[in-house]
């Protein structure tokens, strides 16, 4: 048991060092990219000989050949045919003719296509980045925490002026949450708006609103006991009279707010989902939700992908490259020479 409980709380620890939580901007990612890179272009080059034989000088067809035997016939069809710029191979007395084989091409470019795509994400791990900002209101910041736990700090801050969450008329599910306030860069403050799917973009760097979290130091209920009206704050017990109240949780539900109240008294302790308006009766103890004030700290996401244009022409490129393939490969005339 104490091996395994060792175990599970180094694993995370492992995780973390070898940059798993943050693995597209590591160190062995980038390696391994960039010997993919390396072995792409080794196997395009290999191709080349076998392009190029394909492709050989024309030579020019010459005039009034005189025949005296097959053979002598054989090799001036092959000069008219290298002259026309046409690809052929013979087998006996038969020789097979076709167009140029253009679509070998494809290949190339889908190589191509493939190493452009690589380039762009080599480009993106090594000078990108993606994490998540946390707004307070009216405390800029340019703190941008990464996933592998360390932090970066932008060139301008942002500054939450206000947060507003709007819920379903029915349920706890949020319809929409955003995030309005300014940058602040150089002593200019350019006003934002931003919401779910509704991203920004200043200086090459996207914002998202990805989620919240409540601020808890500014979150609590308005409670009596026994006409004794107190304010009860989130995740911090009180105690009134002889009983302990403990607000565990705050949500929204059907337009109202339902808290999730524990109550100690000196026989034991209850524990429920008491709605606002509601009374509740514990242990002798009259308890009334009156109302209920919320103030959440808004997060955001950051990603800065200087790669991601250079990877989008990849992607057309091998888009274009499939097309290439689907050419016919040959056009076939047979020449057969008879003696």
């Amino acid at each position: 048991m104490i091996a395994i409980s060792s175990f599970q709380s180094l694993y995370p620890t492992f995780l973390k060092s070898i940059g798993f939580y943050n693995i597209y901007y590591s160190f062995y990612f980038q390696l391994i990219i960039t010997l993919f890179m390396i072995n792409l272009i080794a196997c395009t080059i290999s191709l080349i000989p076998k392009t190029k034989g394909l492709f050989e000088v024309p030579i020019k067809a010459q005039k009034n050949f005189k025949f005296k035997n097959i053979e002598g016939k054989k090799e001036h069809l092959k000069l008219l045919l290298k002259a026309k710029k046409l690809f052929f191979y013979e087998k006996n007395s038969v020789i097979l003719v076709h167009k140029y084989p253009i679509r070998k091409f494809a290949v190339y470019f889908i190589h191509l296509s493939i190493l452009i795509i690589a380039v762009g994400a080599l480009i993106t791990s090594l000078f990108g980045f993606r994490g998540v900002l946390i707004l307070k209101n009216n405390k800029p910041t340019n703190i941008v925490y990464l996933a592998n736990s360390s932090m970066i700090h932008l060139p301008f801050y942002i500054e939450s002026k206000s947060f507003s969450i709007k819920y379903y008329k029915k349920g706890s599910i949020p319809k929409e949450y955003k995030t309005t306030g300014f940058i602040v860069d150089n002593n200019k403050k350019i006003p934002f708006h931003i919401r779910v799917n509704h991203p920004f973009k200043y200086k090459g760097i996207w914002f998202y609103q990805s989620s919240y979290m409540p601020k808890k130091s500014q979150t609590f209920i308005n409670i009596s006991v026994n006409s004794n009206t107190i304010k009860l704050y989130l995740d911090k017990p009180q105690k009134i009279g002889n009983i302990v109240l403990y607000i565990k949780n705050l949500q929204y539900y059907n337009s109202k707010f339902v808290a999730n109240l524990y109550v100690f008294t000196p026989k034991g302790f209850a524990n429920g989902w008491l709605f606002e308006h509601q009374s509740v009766n514990v242990a002798g103890n009259n308890i009334h939700f009156s109302n209920a004030h919320e103030s959440f700290v808004s997060i955001i996401s950051a990603s800065k992908d200087p790669g991601s244009y250079i990877i989008l022409l990849g992607f057309i490129l091998i888009g274009l490259s499939s097309f290439l393939i689907l050419l016919p490969y040959k056009r076939k005339v047979y020449a057969i020479l008879q003696k």
